[in-house]
């Protein structure tokens, strides 16, 4: 479990520096049975009688927004690959959980799969996309190494697919008089630019400016379309395991953020008390971008 996490949330640089919480620099570590932030959220949120769709959502920020969701009640369908997998994390939800197999960078009729998935899960109100890619090649810090390659790379995975699938999902909604909501996970590197990382942030400036014209577009409709934008997250696509260090010495913060952090943000976002925020992007980058710049 993440060692004092209660305390460690609220605490300042000169309390973990004294080791006022018994916590050391390199004592600072993530675990992902940590539940102190689910327990939070299934004491705020009811999610009872609502079906979520998630994409990406068998690993990472993902897997962490499932498990919140599924504990506050909601019914959720996991859009995934690899169903031996999904079997491997969610057998215990068995009741609440649903798999829907398809990979939609290979298998591009978006509105057929849709319209699949509602004819054998029923109607949904809550979409949220927590696909993303990033590859050694997003850190090519020479402008003359990033090729046409790299960036199709980059914008079909985080970009291209979600704009064509959400499309699909907010005409859905406006066709059967659903007021659903569409949450997105992007990236701060879309916010600000990093040395690198330079196909992977334009994917997600996209992303982000996807998401506001979405918004705007079907707000009349009464669908919500918001984004997170967090900074360093301790996963396996942040080089993160179980037990690593989460210490970060470039965040005011002075650690990067928990997956169940930021997955605690998704599920107010797809919630009814965030109805009236609409194109709102949050930032969670533990004060990254107070400096002026990415990570």
């Amino acid at each position: 479990m993440f060692k004092e996490l209660k305390s460690i949330l609220g605490a300042t640089k000169k309390e973990i520096n004294n080791q006022k919480y018994k916590v050391s620099h390199n004592e600072l570590r993530y675990d992902k049975s940590s539940d102190l932030v689910r327990n939070m959220m299934i004491k705020n949120f009811n999610f009872a009688g609502k079906r979520a769709v998630v994409l990406g959502g068998t690993g990472g920020v993902g897997l962490h927004t499932v498990n919140q969701l599924v504990d506050c009640g909601c019914e959720v369908i996991v859009i995934g690959r690899n169903k031996c997998k999904y079997d491997s994390l969610f057998s215990k939800y068995s009741d609440n959980i649903s798999f829907y197999q398809w990979d939609p960078l290979k298998n591009k009729d978006y509105e057929f799969e849709i319209k699949e998935l509602v004819k054998v899960y029923g109607n949904f109100e809550i979409y949220i996309n927590c696909m993303g890619v990033f590859t050694e090649k997003d850190k090519k810090n020479d402008w003359g190494l990033v090729n046409e390659i790299d960036l199709l790379d980059s914008f079909n995975s985080n970009f291209f697919v979600h704009y064509l699938i959400e499309t699909v999902v907010a005409n859905y909604y406006k066709k059967n008089n659903i007021k659903g909501h569409i949450v997105n996970v992007t990236s701060i590197t879309g916010l600000h630019p990093n040395y690198g990382m330079t196909p992977y942030g334009l994917s997600k400036a996209a992303l982000i400016h996807f998401t506001k014209a979405l918004a705007l577009t079907f707000a009349k409709d009464g669908i919500v379309v918001n984004g997170i934008a967090p900074g360093p997250i301790a996963t396996s696509m942040g080089n993160k395991k179980e037990n690593d260090s989460i210490f970060n010495s470039n965040s005011p913060n002075m650690r990067i953020a928990l997956p169940e952090e930021i997955a605690s943000t998704i599920i107010f976002l797809a919630s009814d008390i965030a109805s009236n925020m609409n194109g709102t992007i949050i930032v969670s980058d533990g004060g990254e971008t107070i400096r002026g710049h990415g990570v």
